[in-house]
């Protein structure tokens, strides 16, 4: 077991201690105590034997703030996710699979908020989405292997064309292109990911709803740790910058930057807890 200590750097060089967090022997988060808030805040987390989250509280002052509870199909597939709030039930997740197909459903004090209804026919899946019962969007969608592309028709509740989305894979699997397009053929939203030696290195984001375009770059150490990001407009003026620095146990050890328009300065430290 690891205890990390997570250290803000002030403007005068002093040094707050805002986290604290106990890493099990498999690289898993147990528990975190967050000190930013008026009472430190405790998240304590279960895993079962696959690392999969199977329950996760926080509480304050001795008093549970919320609660998430997860349930696993064989495959490793969430299919039962409940949402505690001051200890009442407030949100449970459930999927059902079979053959064909799926469902999704949001359930809300015991009410149905939304649902989403799958059947596969081959390379082709339909997918239906309710809200409060009543049928909102129909999504199309085809998958070509030969260029590792999936194709996305958005239709209203009328089979008019909402939209058409495309959604490209490299061959590791990865998204490398996702564009939307209205049903005048207008790129909506375009972003493009490129990747190297399984490493994302940048992103090209275009959002022509809210005219907001800019990049994000990534850069990385021999040992592959993420030791830069930088956000610049299409002009490439620098908008977000982040630096890191790792211990030769490839550790992350220091960060500092300008991130949402504050500086940012952490030092984290580590004591073995065995």
């Amino acid at each position: 077991m690891i205890k990390v200590k997570v250290y803000q750097i002030n403007g005068d060089d002093e040094r707050e201690l805002i986290r604290e967090e106990t890493i099990n022997d498999q690289g898993l988060v147990r528990s975190v105590v967050n000190y930013e808030d008026y009472s430190p805040t405790y998240i304590t987390t279960e895993y079962d034997e696959k690392g999969q989250i199977i329950k996760e509280i926080e509480e304050q002052d001795g008093v549970e703030l919320s609660r998430t509870e997860v349930i696993y199909n064989e495959d490793g597939t969430a299919i039962n996710n409940k949402h505690f709030i001051s200890g009442e039930l407030f949100e449970e997740h459930v999927v059902d699979i079979f053959d064909g197909g799926k469902t999704e459903r949001s359930i809300q004090y015991g009410e149905e908020i939304s649902r989403m209804a799958e059947s596969k026919d081959g390379t082709q899946s339909v997918r239906e989405y309710f809200n409060n019962g009543v049928l909102d969007e129909k999504h199309i969608l085809t998958f070509d292997k030969a260029s590792n592309t999936e194709d996305i028709q958005v239709l209203a509740t009328d089979d008019k064309l909402l939209s058409n989305r495309k959604i490209v894979y490299n061959d590791e699997g990865y998204v490398t292109l996702y564009q939307e397009r209205s049903e005048s053929d207008q790129i909506i939203v375009s972003e493009e990911s490129e990747y190297k030696n399984g490493l994302l290195i940048s992103e090209l984001k275009k959002d022509f709803y809210s005219n907001d375009h800019y990049k994000i770059t990534y850069g990385y150490d021999d040992n592959g740790n993420n030791v830069s990001i930088e956000v610049r407009t299409l002009s490439d003026k620098l908008l977000q910058f982040k630096k890191m620095e790792y211990d030769d146990q490839n550790r992350l050890i220091h960060e500092s930057g300008l991130m949402h328009g504050e500086d940012l300065t952490l030092d984290y430290e580590y004591e073995n807890l065995n």
